[in-house]
């Protein structure tokens, strides 16, 4: 596993591919399953588009509801969700038409979703009620609400360790905590420096479990497991921002670029053991 300059200097030097888009993208899509494909969902436009995740090149696309900032790819289903309307939507994958709605009071404005335990709950982050929810998965098309775990801040990104250990993020500034699951219940930390001013998106964790985070409209931070800032990406980016970020094997990174209507895609050319 590389060092984080080393992998910095590479992802640096890489020369990147570009799939330019019709639409404004925003979060990605990944099946581990499929790990040749990626899709991005549009904030604007009515589209899932799939990609090469070699080479970007277009696959196909399905049409679902108008606008999303949240998706996520399980099962041949697509899960979405409109902001203000209270329910997760899951399409099917080859046709989008809507399977079924998940309804509850907590699914206002979503941003990310993650499933865990072996597929048996769904977690996700509900800006609008600053909390993480936490759903029950009974079948493919009935999930039930377990709990809403409080986050001191309104909460935009997630990524897991594993089944028990995640970090959360917010949009308006640079603040994560990390939760942690002991004796049945979730426990807040507090994670890093939360005085340093900006705005924050997504995040995501290598496999050294280091924290990258999204910082608008800078670039990317990166951070240690204990919450030290060991790197800074400044991509240069001008009025733009990047929206969503994405590791596949090797260190290979993605990410979503919003006025650019891009999805780069950066490798280092590192070979994990």
């Amino acid at each position: 596993m590389p060092d984080i300059s080393t992998l910095l200097t590479r992802l640096q030097n890489a020369i990147p591919i570009i799939a330019n888009l019709s639409f404004i993208p925003s979060v990605f899509g990944y099946d581990e399953n499929k790990p040749d494909e990626i899709a991005v969902i549009g904030r604007t436009g009515s589209y899932v588009y799939w990609f090469n995740s070699y080479n970007l090149i277009y696959i196909r696309n399905v049409t679902i509801h108008n606008t999303s900032l949240s998706f996520a790819l399980h099962n041949n289903s697509v899960l979405t969700a409109i902001d203000g309307t209270p329910a997760i939507k899951i399409y099917d994958t080859q046709l989008g038409s809507l399977i079924v709605n998940i309804n509850h009071t907590i699914l206002g404005i979503l941003r990310k979703y993650i499933f865990i335990n072996n597929d048996q709950n769904l977690i996700m982050t509900a800006q609008s009620n600053q909390s993480i929810a936490i759903f029950n998965i009974d079948s493919p098309i009935n999930y039930t609400f377990q709990q809403a775990i409080p986050v001191p801040f309104d909460v935009h990104g997630l990524a897991t360790v594993n089944d028990t250990f995640l970090y959360v993020s917010s949009w308006n500034t640079l603040r994560i905590a990390a939760y942690i699951y002991e004796n049945s219940t979730w426990k807040y930390q507090a994670f890093g420096n939360n005085t340093i001013n900006g705005s924050g998106s997504h995040i995501t964790i290598d496999d050294c479990g280091r924290v990258w985070q999204i910082v608008r409209p800078f670039g990317l931070r990166i951070y240690d497991q204990s919450g030290i800032i060991i790197a800074n990406w400044n991509m240069s980016l001008g009025s733009g921002s990047i929206y969503d970020l994405l590791f596949l094997t090797n260190y290979i990174l993605l990410v979503t670029r919003r006025e650019n209507q891009q999805i780069i895609r950066y490798d280092p050319q590192v070979t994990c053991p």
